[in-house]
């Protein structure tokens, strides 16, 4: 596998050749699996049955935690390359909502926290 790279802005930047940066297999995966969490459900015009409903489940009062760690599970485990979410944890820091999990892939097992 192998997708565009982005930076911790999740921009798109040239690599030291002035070509499009790419990244392959884990790290592919694993930016493919952050832009996946990052979409808003019904933001993608051909596929919106695709993210997550932010705006039910975290945005809402109160917030739904568990719809939320149900909708980023299975978006998650939708994508190909996926084996399954391994561990996922959530908490609450400074009035955000922060996760972390571990998803096992067919090129290894990856940490994703957001």
């Amino acid at each position: 596998m192998k997708t565009i790279a982005t930076n911790s802005d999740n921009d798109v930047y040239l690599d030291a050749l002035d070509n499009l940066a790419l990244v392959s297999d884990i790290d592919a995966l694993a930016l493919v699996i952050k832009q996946r969490i990052q979409t808003v459900l019904g933001e993608c015009q051909l596929a919106t049955n695709v993210g997550v409903d932010y705006f039910g489940s975290v945005f809402n009062s109160p917030p739904d935690v568990f719809l939320f760690r149900k909708q980023i599970v299975n978006n998650v485990e939708a994508i190909n390359g996926v084996n399954s979410v391994v561990n996922f944890a959530m908490r609450i820091e400074d009035s955000t909502l922060k996760y972390e999990m571990n998803v096992s892939t067919v090129y290894g097992e990856t940490t994703i926290a957001g």
